[in-house]
């Protein structure tokens, strides 16, 4: 059997005999060499700068672009435009709403908050006139009570 490594007459690998050598034999030395670049960047970096520190001035530098970019004429005026054009789909969308419900005779919100704001102040109004009631129902049994008492 030959090794791996041999080179055969013709300059070509020999067919591998075993395969996870063969792929560790071509894909190692592959590995190693981006590790000698990793380490090669990294080694860059500490001499050029702490890596927080450009991901600071970086993040600086885009803060500030977006903020002139936010802050132009054209920016604003899109922003007018698009929130206008929202308002104006909501109430075109509680115009189709209420028209649908006109339509189908559906109750809308509006419609039953008000009805029942209305049976609330009604059911205060009864029920003050109800205390009331019972405040003269009291009065007069305490009257007729003691004149029941007094005729047995």
């Amino acid at each position: 059997m030959s090794d791996n490594s041999e080179m055969t007459t013709a300059g070509t690998l020999p067919t591998p005999t075993n395969p996870a050598a063969a792929m560790c034999a071509f894909w190692g030395p592959c590995w190693e060499g981006m590790n000698r670049q990793t380490l090669a960047w990294m080694d860059v970096l500490r001499t050029v700068g702490d890596p927080r520190a450009i991901q600071a001035r970086w993040l600086e530098t885009v803060g500030t672009g977006l903020e002139s970019f936010m802050r132009s004429q054209a920016f604003q005026e899109v922003m007018k435009r698009h929130l206008k054009a929202i308002t104006d789909a909501k109430a075109l969308q509680d115009q189709v709403a209420q028209a649908l419900a006109d339509v189908f005779g559906f109750p809308r919100v509006d419609d039953i908050s008000g009805l029942f704001e209305r049976i609330n102040s009604v059911e205060r109004t009864i029920l003050g006139n109800l205390k009331g009631i019972e405040a003269r129902l009291g009065a007069v049994e305490s009257r007729f009570g003691d004149r029941a008492g007094e005729g047995s």
